[in-house]
């Protein structure tokens, strides 16, 4: 089925391209409607929405050579760069495109297409090919660089090619247009061995980051000459900011400098930390300087986070973002221009086939293999042969909602959307067989830079020499079958099973179905979401001290391998999440950076004379209703806890325990003892309120009655770890009574379900616990939420 679906995509890609030959080239696009050609709005400069892209240059031709490649047509691919070089034969045109539209799609397009055309990789050589493409590209490049002649080193957002920037040219630019210029300046540099393109450039990009917010965020809009930003000072991941983020990440991948994944690993905390809701999947516009809510939409373009996110190693959080783009789809059979996330309608009704949604399935496709992205895959094919192709190529939807089109194909509906697609179901593309390091650019062209034009500088690599890259793998997740009476461990899911699908869902606004399947009574879980990012200032005794801006050698030091704290008191430190999800990572101490890989060691001996608990680990609960009438049906739910830092941990059951209630809730704490209980059937646990009693004796008068373990509901939102007194001590055994106690939501969710159930049935439930790292409780690391602090090492 892979096969026939790709070999769609390629009929629908030649049919746009083809139409595009034969009715508009050498105009720069199509207009499938009226089956014209379209070139500059020469009568009207101000129409930016055609000038910007059309520069008299046929875009769309030099736009479609890398996706000629991915598709393996060598003999169209040769005859178009011939089409190129005869029709484009210099950039010498008085014309004013965009400087970053220009740069994405005709200089990126020039680059990965000279690269290919002289390669013996790929079988893409071409004959008589002497480097042509790579010579317009410079001439390109040259022009371009006109632009760049401002105080602050960031370019215009547009150029004259011929006559460089008019006088009165507008000096407001976006991020995404000032910083998303490396990948082409600087394999333009490498190829050329001309550094200038590639210095201007990386300078344009670090006068975006540094003048970030205090959070750490960047903002939308910027005066090229002043520096300064432009109201609203918003910050996103979307429209005018977007592609920052993605060179950020790509720049590293591509030319090995480590700079630039510092600012992606410092950006994309900030994101989540700030931009990410609350919820967990939407990602909104913020106030820069505050991180407040600022708007309530989302646009289109956003969409190619979830990608951005594989590439960083994310995986877990690029599902979920993912799920929300794809319910949107789903209800709308196309990706809206902009949605409003709280009145779950659309605002802008265009769609003129962006490729940012395909891009993302088609990462997390080949980070997962899941075939629920064949199938998303499917769909959107499906729905664009279906909405948008017409006698003479692809039209782009004007409306999502009543379907009506508009009389453009724009050129990344070829260069990207249907290249995406295409690599989606082709399993066996050189591409995905090559062990070659590439990136695809913002405008999908694939670059690659032969091994010994990447270089990083010596004093660099000296200084990174300890760190450690790399992503944890996917897991998938295991879905629970029940055989005979007892739970199977699980087969391996999709992430249709996913707790989490049906939220993406209800935040979208998509239609209700088969909700039935999902729980007995109608009911989806509701995912936690945890801090990604935070910062706290150190101390030894819990209370707060002064930051100290500047701490000295004394106090912080640096080691071969990392950081030696010998004084804790009054130092930042920036924690963040693990995306093996193993804890947390301390990532910057005062002003100095910790690289992955480095430990930061505590010498601080006042932290030893006060032990902090054990933490809590999380524990998993499924629990299943049995009511006696077998008229009703069986309800199935399940919740998070946390254990004790005392006795022993749960272990999962080979069979489920059932739960004993010792009164009606809320009256019943578990203080004393209960009565032999009639019908025992081991192992029994205990389902208590919190009060009235320590911890201690609830655990003691469980262990006093023959019950297994303790479940105790608690009215706490914070995550909470049950200790020992003071004087208090408990002596266990390997198998003895354990104890788990529940916060406000999951507590809520029980008491809800068992007065539903009513009085007639049997309540059973299953626990597993995410088990304490090796050396946890030992001493060995700082604990954070319940969490270690991986990269901490506490010295005797």
């Amino acid at each position: 089925m892979g096969a026939v679906r790709r070999d769609q995509v390629r009929d629908l890609w030649y049919h746009g391209f083809d139409a595009y030959m034969n009715n508009a080239f050498p105009f720069d696009e199509l207009q499938p409607l009226t089956c014209h050609g379209r070139g500059p709005d020469w009568h009207d400069p101000t129409n930016i929405a055609i000038n910007d892209v059309n520069g008299n240059f046929s875009v769309t031709l030099i736009d479609s050579l890398s996706a000629l490649v991915v598709l393996g047509d060598r003999a169209r691919f040769s005859e178009s760069v011939h089409n190129v070089l005869q029709y484009v034969p210099t950039f010498d045109i008085d014309a004013r495109p965009q400087v970053f539209e220009t740069t994405i799609r005709v200089l990126g397009g020039l680059l990965s297409a000279h690269i290919f055309a002289i390669s013996e990789d790929y079988g893409m050589r071409v004959d008589l090919y002497k480097g042509e493409l790579l010579e317009l590209a410079e001439d390109l490049g040259k022009r371009l660089l006109q632009a760049f002649n401002t105080p602050t080193g960031m370019p215009y957002a547009r150029v004259n090619l011929r006559h460089g920037v008019p006088a009165g040219e507008t000096s407001e630019s976006c991020s995404a247009g000032v910083a998303s210029l490396v990948l082409e300046f600087a394999t333009l540099s490498r190829l050329t061995d001309k550094p200038i393109y590639e210095k201007v450039a990386r300078r344009a990009f670090y006068s975006i980051w540094n003048r970030r917010s205090d959070l750490n965020l960047v903002g939308n809009s910027i005066n090229v000459i002043s520096g300064v930003w432009v109201s609203p000072l918003m910050s996103g991941i979307g429209a005018g900011i977007d592609s920052f983020y993605e060179y950020a990440l790509k720049s590293y991948i591509l030319l090995g400098e480590p700079d630039f994944l510092d600012v992606w690993h410092e950006s994309y905390a900030a994101v989540m930390k700030h931009i990410r809701g609350r919820e967990g999947f939407w990602f909104r516009n913020t106030w820069m300087d505050s991180g407040l809510l600022a708007s309530v939409y989302v646009d289109s373009l956003s969409a190619f986070w979830p990608g951005l996110q594989v590439l960083g190693g994310d995986i877990q959080n690029a599902i979920k973002s993912h799920l929300v783009y794809w319910n949107l789809w789903r209800r709308y059979s196309a990706m809206p221009e902009r949605f409003n996330i709280i009145n779950k309608e659309i605002e802008i009704k265009g769609y003129p086939l962006r490729p940012e949604f395909v891009e993302s399935t088609y990462f997390l496709y080949r980070a997962t293999k899941d075939p629920f992205y064949l199938d998303v895959g499917a769909r959107v094919l499906s729905d664009l042969q279906r909405r948008t192709s017409v006698k003479c190529g692809i039209a782009c939807l004007q409306n999502v909602e009543t379907g009506q089109l508009s009389d453009r194909m724009e050129s990344f509906v070829l260069s990207e959307t249907l290249k995406y697609l295409y690599l989606l179901f082709d399993e066996s593309h050189p591409f995905h067989v090559k062990n070659t390091p590439f990136v695809f650019t913002t405008e999908g062209h694939p670059l690659i830079l032969p091994e010994q034009k990447v270089r990083s500088p010596a004093g660099r690599r000296h200084q990174r020499q300890a760190e450690k890259l790399s992503c944890p793998v996917y897991l998938p997740p295991l879905v629970g079958i029940r055989e005979d009476d007892h739970w199977s461990p699980g087969i391996v899911g999709s992430v249709r099973d996913r707790v989490d699908v049906e939220i993406a869902r209800h935040l979208v606004g998509g239609p209700e179905t088969g909700q039935e399947w999902w729980d007995a009574e109608g009911w989806c879980e509701l995912t936690q979401v945890e801090e990604y990012a935070f910062d706290f200032i150190l101390s030894t005794d819990g209370k707060p001290y002064p930051e100290d801006m500047s701490p000295g050698p004394k106090k912080l030091k640096k080691v071969k391998d990392g950081f030696i704290i010998n004084d804790l008191t009054g130092i930042r430190a920036h924690i963040v999440r693990r995306l093996d999800d193993r804890g947390y990572d301390m990532t910057k101490l005062g002003p100095h950076r910790v690289l992955t890989g480095q430990k930061v060691y505590i010498n601080d001996s006042r932290i030893l004379r006060n032990p902090a608990p054990v933490p809590a680990d999380t524990a998993k609960l499924s629990l299943i209703w049995h009511p006696a009438d077998p008229e009703l049906s069986r309800a199935q739910w399940t919740a998070d806890g946390w254990t004790a830092s005392f006795g022993p941990l749960p272990v999962r059951f080979p069979e489920p325990a059932r739960l004993v209630i010792p009164a009606s809730p809320p009256s019943g704490f578990g203080c004393v003892p209960l009565p032999e209980i009639a019908d025992p059937v081991p192992p029994l646990i205990w389902l208590v309120q919190r009060g009235e009693c320590n911890f201690l004796d609830k655990l003691s008068s469980a262990k006093a009655s023959g019950a297994r373990g303790v479940i105790v509901l608690s009215s706490e939102v914070e995550r909470i770890t049950p200790s020992l007194g003071q004087g208090e001590a408990w002596e266990w055994q390997e198998g003895d009574t354990w104890l788990i106690i529940l916060g406000r939501s999951a507590s809520a969710g029980i008491l809800e379900r068992l007065a539903k159930s009513g009085q007639g049935g049997q309540m059973w439930v299953n626990v597993d616990v995410e088990s304490r790292e090796e050396g946890a409780g030992e001493g060995k690391y700082l604990f954070v939420d319940g969490k270690p602090l991986v990269n901490t090492v506490l010295m005797d």
